[in-house]
């Protein structure tokens, strides 16, 4: 029996409130069943959120299938957290590229570089994922897979891949017996975790596949769109949102151009936006044949005449490396930029990273300045003290033992008590420059190990201003894979791809129209092809 005889098919093609609808679809279903019996899978935690909405549901009925799969299992002891045991006992096998995480994007991508036991293991689960016959399996892949199953079972221990695989053999359910089950994301889960689902779909009420056959980004961890989305999918099993809320008409002209062309392409129409009077938003797409990321000056200049229109703009690459120059670029001017949808990318996000950033403590030191935020000045809490004084010089500037204690001091202290205090805990020069918050004091004073990080935040401050530190960026920089979901007034899109791209390119693989298509459909407004910095090593726009 194939997955799809029982379940529902949702596809949501760019743009077309895929994530509004599902939540209306599972609120219906919570009214029904009740939230207990409800769960939505997909490939990350955040995604499975996403999906499942306001909706009330309890939190341990959203998340990975990986997640669901642990805990069905009764949360088994993993070998992910414990690699660096293995990389003692084999150095020459030792892994790099894994997680601990089970509600994280289960990842293995024999694209990245690394040594010998990253692509072996990458291999490995890669052909577990398309559920391979072992004995077609590369030797060297069959050689990894003795030592490294042998080292999981001495140890009691379950790899990522094995959840999956041992809970569609061991289980017949997933937790919490629900009575509907949601695979949001799907086109991007594989053959093994098709076979998961299929198993846990036996019995219960209703399993709603949802997703979008052409938006199909991970052939590398082993998605197979055809698992979910199969061409003889009767049609009462299938519902196609039709009316795109991003995508104008010239941009959806340019990308199904696109991926029209593509090896196996099924044709799932649907409307370009409209504006609010119900008239069909035209936008724009063009070919910018001067403008490409290793000589980004004339991209630049063309990006930021959009932002000075108040436009949101993203520039898109294949590869994070090929960005390089442009981030280089855009620290060099103080071009404020960001990626939302990668937090923990620093080098995407030299102002609005995860944690504590160096434009934090910078507007924290600044806080009470009305003459850079006149009545929004603020005075500082113990917060902000912590936050710009953590990162000083103790010799000449606290008193000692000083700085542990201002470390160590609770966030409920008074703003009056901290006035007293900063004269016990600052020696006398640096008090009248902390009193008046002397900037250039406050720069010169920071440790060597930490001043890198305030360089940019600093130099942003200098040339635009101090609300171009509050603001968000109107500039999204990433990769294809990262802004998946994410949109911009104004995208531009690199065609350079990696030798092992190119590769895939040559032979018509899907996967790369799949991700230019993507790229394409996350404008809004206006859609810029770029040109490639050197020949042979990018796609042909047509």
């Amino acid at each position: 029996m194939k997955l799809m005889d029982r379940a529902f098919c949702v596809v949501g093609p760019p743009g077309c409130g895929k994530t509004y609808s599902i939540s209306k679809s599972v609120k219906r279903n919570i009214e029904q069943h009740g939230p207990g019996r409800v769960i939505v899978c997909s490939l990350t935690r955040t995604a499975a959120a996403e999906a499942a909405g306001r909706v009330g549901l309890p939190r341990k009925q959203v998340g990975t299938l990986h997640s669901f799969a642990y805990r069905a299992l009764d949360r088994p002891e993993l070998a992910e957290p414990r690699i660096s045991e293995w990389n003692k006992e084999h150095p020459n096998l030792a892994i790099s590229n894994s997680t601990s995480d089970v509600n994280a994007q289960a990842s293995f991508d024999t694209r990245v570089a690394g040594g010998a036991g990253d692509e072996r293991y990458a291999e490995y689960n890669l052909l577990r994922a398309k559920m391979k016959p072992r004995e077609l399996w590369p030797s060297s892949v069959q050689s990894f897979a003795r030592k490294w199953e042998e080292w999981k079972e001495a140890n009691f221990l379950l790899d990522f891949t094995d959840l999956i695989e041992f809970a569609a053999r061991d289980t017949t359910h997933a937790p919490g017996a629900p009575a509907v089950i949601y695979m949001d994301e799907a086109q991007d889960s594989s053959t093994l975790e098709a076979e998961l689902l299929k198993n846990w779909s036996l019995g219960i009420d209703k399993t709603v596949i949802v997703g979008d056959p052409n938006q199909s980004l991970y052939a590398w961890r082993g998605a197979d769109p055809e698992e979910f989305f199969p061409a003889d999918l009767p049609s009462e099993r299938k519902w196609v949102l039709g009316q795109s809320y991003r995508v104008p008409r010239a941009v959806l002209d340019t990308s199904l151009r696109w991926i029209k062309s593509m090896p196996g392409y099924k044709n799932e129409p649907y409307l370009p936006r409209k504006d609010d009077s119900g008239v069909e938003v035209k936008g724009r797409s063009e070919f910018l044949p001067q403008a490409d990321l290793k000589r980004p000056g004339p991209l630049l200049d063309h990006a930021q005449r959009k932002m000075a229109q108040g436009k949101s703009v993203m520039v898109l690459a294949s590869c994070g490396y090929m960005l390089n120059s442009l981030v280089y670029t855009l620290r060099e001017q103080g071009i404020p930029f960001h990626n939302p949808y990668r937090r923990k990318a620093g080098n995407w996000n030299p102002l609005h990273g995860s944690g504590v950033t160096g434009r934090k403590r910078l507007l924290s030191w600044l806080a009470p300045r009305q003459d850079l935020w006149g009545e929004d000045a603020k005075i500082w809490t113990i917060k902000d003290v912590q936050r710009w004084g953590g990162i000083l010089e103790a010799k000449g500037v606290f008193r000692r033992g000083m700085k542990k204690q201002i470390e160590g001091a609770g966030e409920d202290m008074r703003p009056e008590d901290l006035a007293e205090s900063l004269a016990e805990w600052f020696e006398p020069d640096a008090l009248d420059r902390v009193v008046n918050q002397d900037l250039d004091w406050w720069k010169s004073r920071i440790m060597k190990t930490r001043r890198k990080g305030l360089e940019f935040p600093l130099l942003v401050l200098r040339k635009r201003g101090p609300q171009a530190l509050m603001d968000e960026p109107k500039l999204v920089v990433g990769t294809i894979h990262s802004v998946k979901g994410g949109q911009a007034d104004v995208v531009y899109v690199s065609p350079e791809m990696s030798m092992a791209g190119l590769m895939e390119w040559r032979q018509r693989s899907p996967s790369v129209y799949r991700l230019f298509y993507v790229a394409m459909t996350r404008a809004r407004e206006e859609l810029y092809l770029l040109s490639s910095g050197g020949p042979g090593m990018a796609v042909e726009w047509g």
